[in-house]
């Protein structure tokens, strides 16, 4: 008898405790996520605009964690680990990589984000000078479109269990981009010469229509996406 009762005690004792060992983060339980860096993918020449693709995953880490739908490890934290280990973590862009970075900075996911597409085009508008003089007509409008690609893997399976992709554009005049030449801050996109700055902005867009667009990837999470 007090052998039967020792086992229902144990057993009792093995449901209550059981979710405690077993049960981990799931994507719609507030998990923790780890953003690598942005691989550029982009077939263009950027001259000074050419870490930008790395620095693209602090604007998906922000945007991911904004959404209050995950906790998001610090880059700081995570670039720690990645030189404790002695590791490239611009070369972690693929799910089994990034699957072994999840592991040692205890993450639940890990998003691999790229930079696919940066195009530049220029068509006949009117510049505004944004000063004294007003407006010049017969200027130039520039416009820099930039799309984003956004996967999530789940550290436990290694599979990309999310998809995101976004679009972002950003219009600047002749004007914007004659004083950026002055400062050497300017972008070559084929024949186009634009601003560092128009580009930034036109990738901050793409990261965060891949994140929150219709889609990105909380909307593929809420079944939003058709």
């Amino acid at each position: 008898m007090i052998l039967v009762k020792k086992i229902v005690l144990f057993f009792v004792a093995a449901v209550f405790l059981m979710p405690n060992f077993v049960q981990a983060n799931d994507i719609d339980d507030y998990p923790t996520m780890a953003v690598l860096p942005f691989q550029n993918k982009a077939a263009v020449t950027w001259n000074h605009f050419g870490n930008y693709a790395g620095t693209a995953g602090e604007d998906a880490g922000f945007e991911l964690q904004r959404s209050g739908r995950f906790e998001v490890i610090e880059r700081e934290q995570l670039q720690a680990i990645v030189d404790e280990h002695s590791l490239n973590m611009t070369g972690l862009v693929n799910p089994a990589s990034a699957v072994e970075i999840g592991k040692m900075s205890g993450a639940d996911f890990v998003a691999i984000g790229s930079v696919t597409s940066l195009t530049a085009k220029s068509s006949a508008g009117v510049a505004n000078s944004g000063g004294m003089g007003g407006t010049m007509a017969g200027g130039q409008i520039y416009t820099v479109s930039a799309k984003v690609m956004l996967r999530v893997v789940d550290v436990k399976t290694g599979r990309v269990v999310l998809y995101g992709r976004g679009k972002g554009h950003s219009d600047s005049s002749n004007w914007t981009v004659k004083t950026s030449r002055g400062s050497g801050y300017t972008v070559t996109i084929g024949t186009v010469e634009v601003s560092q700055e128009q580009c930034t902005n036109a990738i901050e867009k793409a990261v965060k229509d891949s994140i929150n667009g219709k889609d990105g990837i909380l909307a593929e999470l809420d079944g939003r996406v058709k």
